[in-house]
């Protein structure tokens, strides 16, 4: 087999029905994109009214407060996390858009490297949350 034969995938071809479901992914991108740009400011404005005032509770112990007063910090990690993972599942999007409209497909070769990225920006958040959730579960457990 030559080098040409390898790298081409059963001699793969987006046909009319694959250009469909792309456009139907384009569709949903963007409602994906903008429910997390909108959750995220959301969250953000809130995490930083946090920070710039926060709460002390009389009745709570040291740590209690300190996790009131920490969690905004890592609600702005989270959610800038988030914004890096949307911004190349965005980018996946008008790669494949791009790709379909001129029949290129480097550019199409190109978005599995976006969709790439937007998997371990998404990995990376996973973790993140995972922290945050399990510091979350251990101070349930401990305090309720």
């Amino acid at each position: 087999m030559n080098e040409e034969s390898n790298n081409d995938l059963f001699g793969l071809r987006l046909n009319e029905q694959g250009i469909r479901y792309v456009r139907k992914f384009a569709i949903l991108v963007k409602f994906v994109v903008l429910t997390g740009a909108i959750s995220s400011l959301f969250l953000f404005i809130i995490s930083v009214g946090r920070i710039i005032d926060p709460v002390y509770y009389d009745q709570i112990d040291f740590w209690e407060n300190a996790y009131f007063n920490v969690y905004p910090y890592f609600t702005i990690i989270l959610t800038i996390l988030l914004l890096f993972q949307l911004y190349y599942y965005w980018k996946v999007k008008f790669q494949l858009e791009e790709a379909i409209e001129n029949k290129n497909e480097i550019v199409f070769n190109e978005s599995f490297k976006s969709l790439l990225k937007n998997a371990i920006w998404g990995l990376i958040s996973g973790i993140a949350s995972l922290i945050v959730a399990t510091i979350d579960l251990l101070f349930w457990i401990k305090y309720y």
